[in-house]
């Protein structure tokens, strides 16, 4: 009993910190931004979402799974930064898009999260700058 104990402690202190991230986390976002265009500010939230954060089987790199996928940066088992990116999608409403993930942190506190990250979404007729705050939990 003793032995399996001590395996499991060993296991668990030899977790890389990506590991500590993985996990579908339940919780709200809000956004804040401004159409560059027009200077029309744009605000919505809290709204319910879920986050799925997971690791490449190659790389075993952390990343946020979704429309794009945006690569964690991950510092410790509490902090990670969003590795900047841009991918083409489209938007809820079918819109193509260009979204570009300009920066943005993460931070873990045992199973709490909270991404804090900004966005360049352009698309036709438009350009937003765009700042979204999740705070959820997984289980």
């Amino acid at each position: 009993m003793r032995h399996a104990l001590a395996s499991a402690l060993l296991l668990a202190a030899c977790a890389s910190p990506e590991e500590a991230f993985v996990g579908t986390y339940i919780g709200t976002q809000t956004c804040d931004g401004r159409n560059a265009d027009t200077g029309e500010l744009v605000s919505t939230g809290p709204d319910p979402i879920s986050i799925e954060i997971d690791r490449d089987a190659s790389t075993g790199e952390a990343f946020i799974a979704g429309r794009c996928q945006i690569d964690l940066d991950v510092r410790s088992t509490s902090s990670a930064a969003l590795v900047p990116s841009t991918c083409e999608a489209a938007l809820p409403d079918g819109t193509p898009a260009t979204l570009s993930y300009v920066s943005g942190s993460a931070e873990l506190s045992g199973n709490n999260l909270r991404l804090d990250y900004s966005v360049l979404a352009m698309y036709p007729g438009s350009t937003l700058t765009i700042r979204y705050v999740f705070t959820g939990f997984t289980d």
